[in-house]
């Protein structure tokens, strides 16, 4: 009779964080605190590593973005997230054709090839995830009638950016 012993994530950062305090309480009162110090910190960093990891893996999800390349030709669809998207179908406006690009696993890229050359559109893109649930994203890609500064104070106090 053969037994598996697995451990948990959250049990391996639990057993990890135990030996850190063993070791670290042990460098204090026997050798030196500054390498207590030091071990502190490399457990503690190891922790974090160990529960991000754990929480990335507990959360997989694909995540589509798009955008329209520089020739205003093609849309590039990219699976920016850490699961794989499935059926997915790519909409814009004024076209009647759907694009369906089957599934696109985390970090590749597709570009789906225009008509003609567009300089604003909406693209509306509907995928499934691992889980089996449908989203939708909807993009407003090309060029913007507004500039967006990030630094721009919601109250602009003292001439921001000179006088008009």
């Amino acid at each position: 009779m053969t037994h598996s012993f697995s451990v948990s994530g959250t049990r391996k950062i639990l057993v990890f964080a135990l030996a850190g305090v063993v070791i670290t309480v042990s460098l204090a009162f026997f050798i030196d605190t500054i390498l207590a110090g030091m071990a502190a910190i490399i457990f503690g960093t190891g922790i974090l590593i160990m529960a991000i990891s754990e929480d990335a893996a507990r959360n997989m999800r694909p995540m589509l973005s798009a955008e329209l390349s520089a020739d205003c030709s093609e849309i590039v669809l990219e699976n920016t997230g850490t699961a794989q998207a499935e059926r997915i179908v790519a909409r814009v406006a004024g076209i009647d054709t759907p694009w369906e690009l089957g599934s696109l696993k985390p970090d590749a890229r597709q570009s789906i090839i225009l008509p003609r050359m567009y300089t604003r559109l909406t693209l509306v893109v509907t995928y499934i995830t691992g889980t089996g649930t449908e989203k939708k994203r909807v993009f407003k890609l090309g060029e913007s009638d507004s500039e967006t500064d990030p630094f721009k104070p919601f109250f602009p106090l003292f001439n921001w950016k000179g006088k008009e």
